[in-house]
């Protein structure tokens, strides 16, 4: 892929949480990090190393069952040019989705 996905340094997207009676959501931020000029192929390819990812495909539970994880989705993929159109940073936005029972 030329870069590196950086699920370590992900934040979450403040204003994000969405506290439904059952699950909540959020968004991560997580930038990509690119070694040669960026194309929209290149952001392709990355997209695609991400949803193959061990962190992207995880499934589990915490507190026994009262929570899980019910899945991560790739909402957006955020691309910033320069004045000439050039890409010059890659970020994508990631929905994290959890259930809950009492």
């Amino acid at each position: 892929m030329n870069g590196k996905i950086l699920i370590g340094k992900r934040t979450e997207v403040k204003g994000s949480l969405h506290q439904g009676g059952w699950n909540d959501t959020f968004d991560w931020l997580i930038p990509v990090q690119f070694n040669v000029p960026i194309t929209p192929a290149l952001v392709k390819k990355a997209e695609e190393a991400l949803t193959k990812t061990k962190w992207y495909k995880e499934r589990s539970s915490s507190w026994g069952a009262l929570r899980w994880l019910n899945g991560r989705t790739l909402k957006e993929t955020e691309i910033l040019k320069d004045d000439n159109g050039n890409i010059i940073d890659v970020n994508f936005i990631v929905t994290e989705s959890w259930g809950l029972c009492d």
